[in-house]
């Protein structure tokens, strides 16, 4: 499918044509408000157009029977507000066919359309306004307005040639020869506070983080632009743009699609009994160190808490939210759940099996942007969808909401997880010797006796051009030690006490400075030697890319001299 939103500022041949030959009798609605945006100079509109679609087919009134059960065009230009029950559809309550009306400050769009009707194709044009209620010579009416063929008392669009020589009048893109589609012209759009330029940006952006799943893969389902006044708008990679760059780790997961990973993704079956109601992909990752955001002009100001709302959805807060989808792949909702630890995020995917699609569908509100049970009506739907949720929390909670315990080991050790400063969590750890432990080099022979180490201080650093980390840390070594070995693991942070050293191929340790000396270290497991029983300072260092944060494992043996 290919879909394109264009902005822009109409010529004065197509002001002309819309108050001459489409809105000719605008000055006679009650409501004033189209009226006022035809008189407008600088009048703007909103063409939304679709190719590789169907169209708007079936008959052009409603009390007329279908041959092939198509009622689109009835649907989308009569019945605004009528449930759409065909399944893998995304509108269920009439809420977006709405919104086009609700985003003109007119409440007025003009509709053109290509589909196949009685085996042929039809082009078809009408013009529609939704207004307040209002009465005239004694008679109530409801505020709808349809523009169409003059000569019919009801509201018929006009077809073939003349629809498609009025839709060029008016702008509208062209539907090649032999192609279906729809255009849609949002007449004087209200961009809620933000200029025309804030308001496309803003749509890119929605585009962005509410289709992205439309947007990825060799096999992308949509291919959307968008323009203002002919230049492009572009819409960024959803692999470009951190966290969504892990969300779609997560789907493709799922999807079984191939390619370098990226990220540990651990897979959960949702059932119900033994039924499967979706499955779940979670990815942890580390907090960015040091992360400056993306500069987009939305319309939206952090320092003023009147300003529109931003586009995406993490512009203030740390990702531990679970996508929620169904048939359709569009963004239902970003759940919220537990917080990981600090300098971890995480992110994940939910999928609900498509047979179950139209439960799903139902338990979502006009705005579809959660998923409510209360809402549907049947039993075993409604209890599908609570146990969903359900499970989903639960699947989170226990994965990111309880602490992981350390392993326990007979070793002086510690494990820490550096936070967005890269500044060390935790205090210091004491323990027993370990037999086996690697670091004698043979000639020596571990004993019981034991060493401490205390961990003071962490943080960023630079080796010239390259990002690192350093750990700086006590050994005091136990009375009458000849030597002690310090073993140095490091990896990128999962959460308080796991790592995985092969996400950040940077990653490798670097060196150890202490007493003067400075050893050279190599690889994501080290060692270095401390002689004699004097307490000493050790700074250890390792490069790492700047998207990382490094957990710290530092343990300790000793050896005795042989007699």
């Amino acid at each position: 499918m290919v879909f394109n939103i264009a902005a822009e500022t109409l010529a004065a041949s197509v002001v002309t044509c819309l108050r001459e030959s489409v809105f000719h009798n605008a000055s006679k609605l009650p409501d004033p408000t189209l009226a006022h945006s035809l008189q407008r100079t600088d009048l703007v509109g909103l063409y939304v157009s679709d190719r590789n679609t169907k169209g708007l087919g079936g008959p052009v009134q409603g009390h007329l029977e279908s041959t092939d059960g198509n009622y689109d065009w009835v649907d989308f230009i009569l019945n605004v507000g009528k449930a759409n029950t065909d399944g893998m559809t995304g509108g269920t309550y009439g809420f977006g066919k709405t919104i086009a009306y609700i985003a003109s400050r007119p409440h007025t769009i003009v509709v053109h359309s290509r589909a196949m009707h009685n085996g042929a194709p039809v082009s078809r044009l009408i013009a529609c306004s939704i207004g307040s209620q209002f009465a005239l010579g004694g008679i109530l009416h409801t505020g709808r307005h349809w523009w169409g063929k003059d000569d019919s008392r009801e509201p018929v669009p006009l077809e073939g040639i003349e629809a498609d020589t009025l839709a060029a009048r008016l702008g509208m893109p062209d539907i090649d020869e032999g192609s279906l589609g729809t255009n849609i012209l949002i007449l004087d759009p209200d961009f809620g506070h933000r200029t025309v330029q804030q308001g496309m940006t803003f749509i890119a952006e929605s585009v962005l983080w509410h289709l992205w799943p439309k947007l990825v893969g060799d096999d992308r389902a949509m291919d959307i632009r968008t323009t203002l006044d002919g230049s492009e708008i572009s819409i960024p990679k959803p692999n470009s743009r951190p966290p969504l760059n892990h969300f779609v780790a997560a789907y493709s997961a799922l999807r079984g699609d191939g390619g370098e990973p990226t990220a540990v993704v651990r897979l959960h079956e949702i059932k119900r009994n033994k039924e499967r109601l979706g499955r779940l992909a979670t990815v942890p990752f580390p907090t960015p160190p040091f992360s400056t955001p993306v500069a987009i002009d939305d319309g939206h100001k952090p320092v003023d808490p009147d300003s529109p709302p931003p586009a995406s959805p993490f512009t203030n807060r740390a990702c531990n939210h679970t996508v929620l989808l169904r048939s359709p792949e569009l963004v239902v909702e970003y759940r919220e759940g537990p917080p990981a630890k600090e300098g971890i995020e995480w992110a994940g995917v939910f999928r609900a099996e498509d047979a179950l699609d139209d439960a799903f569908a139902h338990a979502e509100p006009p705005t579809h942007d959660s998923w409510q049970p209360n809402l549907v009506t049947l039993r075993d739907q409604r209890l599908r969808v609570l146990k969903a949720l359900r499970e989903i929390d639960q699947a989170v909670l226990t994965q990111w909401g309880k602490p992981k315990p350390a392993a326990a080991a007979e070793s002086t050790s510690t494990a820490s997880v550096a936070n967005a400063l890269s500044h060390l969590i935790g205090t210091s750890g004491q323990g027993k010797g370990r037999p086996g432990a690697p670091g004698g080099g043979g000639a020596g022979k571990r004993g019981p006796k034991r060493a401490s180490i205390e961990l003071l201080d962490a943080g960023p650093r630079m080796l010239g051009n390259q990002t690192a980390s350093y750990l700086r840390c006590l050994v005091t070594p136990p009375k009458g030690a000849d030597v002690t070995v310090v073993t140095v693991s490091v990896g990128v942070a999962l959460d308080g006490a796991t790592s995985d050293a092969t996400l950040d191929p940077q990653l490798e340790l670097v060196s150890a400075e202490f007493e003067g000396n400075r050893e050279t270290l190599e690889g994501h497991r080290s060692e270095f030697k401390v002689f004699g029983d004097e307490p000493v300072h050790a700074v250890i260092c390792a490069k790492r890319s700047s998207a990382s944060s490094v957990l710290w494992d530092v343990s300790t043996d000793v050896e005795s001299s042989t007699a």
